[in-house]
């Protein structure tokens, strides 16, 4: 949202193509009422391939359908990338990398809580073990973080979970009532390029 905005600032929103993935999508407050978007379920997938080949024709790209070659090497990228990220996923440095992550992770979620308490806001930090939690009563958000493995990654998620309530945690007590989940994220470590993770 905030690079499509930044960007539609100076250049106006002509550079997009929305294409909602869900059957009934629900317009963005942030997006002008006149932008169009395609709509899959009405026009397809080929209706929405046609509005973004015009659109590369009309911001001076050429369209043509895809060699039987270009196809091979691009298949080869794709299996290669798999690959890596397979063995990225099983090794000490691939979860290094991860932990890294979290750990950066958990210093910018620190700040930002210290940032909205020194607005006024009474919101709490803590953490325990792989946990790390910001509370704003009745409101808690607890993210947790767990390889199972020295070196290995695989299957493994950042899970991040918004509670009403406080819900059974190792070392903490539970809320009175029962804790009412409000919604569940999960992120999974990876490489996101060969030459990148994320």
């Amino acid at each position: 949202m905030n690079a499509i905005r930044t960007r539609a600032f100076e250049h106006g929103f002509d550079f997009t193509v929305f294409i909602p993935t869900e059957s009934k999508p629900s317009t963005p407050a942030w997006l002008p009422p006149t932008r169009l978007y395609v709509g899959l379920d009405r026009w397809g997938v080929e209706g929405a391939a046609a509005v973004i080949e015009q659109r590369v024709i009309d911001a001076g790209g050429i369209s043509r359908p895809e060699t039987m070659l270009e196809r091979a090497a691009r298949l080869k990228r794709a299996t290669d990338l798999k690959t890596a990220q397979q063995q990225f996923e099983r090794s000490h440095e691939g979860t290094a990398k991860a932990n890294a992550a979290y750990e950066e992770f958990t210093e910018a979620l620190k700040a930002g809580t210290e940032v909205v308490r020194g607005s006024g806001v009474n919101v709490e930090y803590k953490t325990s073990q792989h946990y790390r939690i910001v509370s704003c009563y009745p409101v808690n958000l607890i993210c947790s973080w767990y390889p199972h493995y020295m070196n290995s990654i695989e299957d493994i998620d950042l899970h991040a979970t918004f509670y009403k309530g406080f819900p059974e945690l190792p070392g903490f007590y539970a809320s009175f009532n029962k804790a009412v989940r409000l919604r569940s994220l999960k992120f999974r470590y990876g490489l996101v390029r060969t030459d990148y993770s994320a």
